[in-house]
């Protein structure tokens, strides 16, 4: 019963945990172009 729970917790840290790795490479990605044209205008 009790391995159980820990498992669960675990689990839904785990989750919690992808989530937030997803929610910022979503930025990242979301900024790239952002960065891309940034760095392109620095070397011209």
């Amino acid at each position: 019963m009790g391995m159980r729970k820990g498992g669960m917790r675990a689990m839904a840290a785990r989750m919690m945990v992808g989530m937030l790795v997803a929610a910022m490479a979503a930025i990242m990605i979301k900024q790239m172009p952002a960065l891309m044209r940034r760095t392109r205008s620095e070397q011209k």
